[in-house]
């Protein structure tokens, strides 16, 4: 087996791996890279740059300004995200408060998959 970086004559085989899972693999792209097992493609892999949304405020504001505030940053995100030509925007939460309001103000969905992160 050996990693090689893909190129169009690739294009088939990982398209085929791509219709035997639920994944998404469109998206800017930092690195992409197949393993091939003499001339069959047998796994590809890619790595995906994404936006976390980091928003925090005073909490000794009223609820109202708060949500304004918040307003005002999460609008300023999409249009950040938007203009670096990313798809989604991350956000990790503990509150379930803010994780409901995010979905029913900001239009976020929960992800039913398993997050799981890897510090370097």
């Amino acid at each position: 087996m050996r990693l090689k970086i893909p190129s169009s004559q690739h294009s088939e085989a990982i398209a085929q791996l791509e219709s035997l899972w639920d994944v998404q693999l469109q998206g800017p792209k930092l690195a992409d890279r197949i393993v091939v097992d003499g001339e069959a493609v047998i796994a590809y892999g890619v790595l995906h740059s994404f936006t976390e949304g980091v928003q925090i405020t005073d909490p000794s504001l009223s609820v109202f300004r708060r949500a304004k505030a918040m307003d005002l940053l999460i609008e300023s995100a999409l249009i950040e995200t938007q203009k670096r030509g990313l798809e989604q925007i991350h956000a990790f939460v503990k509150d379930p408060k803010w994780a409901a309001s995010l979905e029913k103000h900001y239009g976020f969905v929960r992800n039913p998959n398993t997050v799981l992160i890897r510090n370097l």
